[in-house]
């Protein structure tokens, strides 16, 4: 009996926020990193469906940049990195593509299989990311990164529609060219421009850190967007963290509610975020 009443509380603990929440977008980036992990994606499709549910409205954005890797190395491609971008030739676009349309069907397919209403986009299949070609700048100049785009905007139509027939979009992070060309874009970048556009209440980054730590390297909870520009500025926030937290900011300027980067590894990581009080990862607000 005590077990059944402690399960009431953990509803009664949730409810305030599902009715803050119900109608509301929220986009959310699961990242390859974490896709592979036993259990990890279906615990992750357990949340979303959770949340559609419950009257929100879920995006999904997705890389694959470990199972890039994978087949890259399987054809005896080596992969190569600049700032973090990987360099993507024709082959290894068309490979990106393969490998992310593959995710792409794989997260839409569990979906539908648990009784929600899924539409996957993965760009060669038809595309929602406008993307135009990324030029560096400063060092290394002149590196040409060929396929890597940055996000240009989105088509509006398949946005619409989701939302009118209350399907759960499933994006890869592909973008489509001026010309039909096909872009690889970060997908931290997308999420962050997507939730900017659709003015969601929250952009949630799954990744395989627990957060954003300070100084002292404890767990901060809740952080301000001024917080993080000077985490940045002073190097405690670095390397890989950066151009999540900058997606996070791009985001909380467009008219995001809140941010949020939590461990993906972590099961229902997503519900415990947003359903509960301190949550487990960092919150990011203006």
């Amino acid at each position: 009996m005590e077990k059944a009443i402690a399960k009431a509380g953990v509803l009664l603990e949730a409810l305030p926020y599902l009715r803050q929440f119900a109608g509301e977008t929220f986009v959310i980036k699961f990242g390859g990193s974490i896709q592979n992990m036993p259990g990890g994606e279906a615990s992750f499709v357990e949340d979303v469906l959770f949340l559609h549910t419950a009257g929100i409205h879920p995006v999904i954005i997705h890389g694959g940049g470990r199972e890039i890797s994978a087949a890259q190395k399987k054809r005896g491609i080596e992969s190569r990195f600049v700032h973090g971008l990987r360099v993507t030739d024709a082959v290894t676009m068309r490979l990106t593509a393969e490998v992310l349309g593959r995710i792409n069907l794989r997260i839409a397919g569990r979906l539908r299989k648990m009784g929600a209403a899924a539409a996957g986009f993965s760009g060669f299949r038809g595309g929602i990311v406008k993307a135009r070609k990324l030029r560096l700048t400063g060092k290394p100049a002149g590196e040409d990164l060929g396929f890597v785009g940055e996000v240009g905007g989105f088509f509006s139509e398949p946005l619409r529609l989701a939302r009118q027939e209350r399907r759960i979009l499933v994006l890869s992070s592909v973008g489509v060219g001026a010309r039909g060309e096909l872009y690889n874009v970060n997908a931290d970048d997308v999420a962050g421009a997507l939730a900017g556009r659709l003015r969601a209440a929250k952009l949630v980054l799954m990744t395989d850190v627990s957060g954003i730590k300070g100084r002292s390297g404890k767990l901060l909870s809740t952080i301000t967007g001024r917080q993080a520009k000077a985490l940045i500025r002073q190097g405690v926030i670095s390397r890989g963290m950066i151009p999540k937290v900058k997606s996070c900011l791009n985001a909380l300027s467009r008219g995001v509610g809140k941010a949020h980067i939590i461990d993906g590894r972590l099961k229902h990581s997503l519900l415990l975020e947003i359903f509960t009080a301190r949550g487990v990862g960092t919150q990011i607000i203006h």
